[in-house]
Order: C-alpha cells, then structure tokens, then sequence
C-alpha cells in the first residue's frame, strides 16, 4: 500500500508528462466497479479479472484515465458523479486511438500496484458481519 502523499512521480505517456500519486479511495472505487463489470462471474478469481482486462480494452483505458486523473473535479463534468468530463472523454480518446497498447503496460502495473485491496475485502467482510448479526437478531426476535 502506498501512502497517498502530495509527491507525485512523473510518468511520460501518451505524449504528456503525467503526475502519478497515489490513487484516492474515489478513484480506487472507480476502477473497482470497473473490474467488477469485466468480470461478471461471481466466482471469477483475480486471475479471471486481470485475463479480462487484457482482452477488454475500453475497460483498460477508462481505467488507465481514471487514474491519470484521480480527481473527482477532473473526471467528471461539474465535478459530481455521473457524466463524464470534457477531460476524461479527450484523455480517453487520445489513449485509445494515438498511442500503442504495449506502451500502457507500464502504467498500468503501476496504478494496479497503488490499488489497496485489502480495504475492499474487509469492507465485505465487515457487512457479511453486519448482515449475519442483523439476521441472528431478526430470528430471535
């Protein structure tokens, strides 16, 4: 896990020099539910996912552009949640159609390295807690 810091390192790609920090619990979310979306299958293992990614490649990109922006103001118009910004729809087009996929790998192992995991599965198993003891509850009642 990286700490989230306001030291940045500076990444050359898509003909731009990007800050890469440490991705933010938003960002970190987004590409989650990204995941979640390539791999369906409930039963699927990290492995079925990261298989996925490689043949999806909208999915790599909007996940390379969420976290190249990793800002909430930067990847969405009026900075709320919903529609995309003018931002992430160009940095989206330029990655998908004016650069090389094998120039993605680097980065990519670079922002999957700063996801912290860990954080999604105990929040799973915190509401698998949660839900069970609601339940005992509800039976003895």
């Amino acid at each position: 896990m990286e700490i989230m810091n306001d030291g940045a390192r500076i990444r050359k790609f898509a003909g731009s020099d990007w800050e890469i920090r440490a991705l933010k619990p938003g960002t970190q979310l987004l590409i989650a539910q990204e995941a979640i979306a390539i791999a369906k299958a409930e039963s699927s293992s990290f492995e079925d996912v990261i298989r996925q990614f490689a043949i999806n490649t909208p999915s790599v990109v909007k996940c390379l552009v969420l976290g190249l922006l990793n800002d909430r103001r930067r990847i969405f118009a009026n900075g709320m949640n919903g529609e995309y910004s003018d931002e992430f729809k160009a940095t989206y087009d330029t990655i998908m159609w004016d650069t090389e996929q094998k120039d993605w790998l680097n980065l990519l192992v670079e922002m999957i390295s700063m996801l912290d995991i860990e954080v999604f599965f105990s929040i799973t198993s915190s509401i698998q807690i949660l839900r069970q003891r609601l339940l005992e509850r509800k039976m003895t009642l």
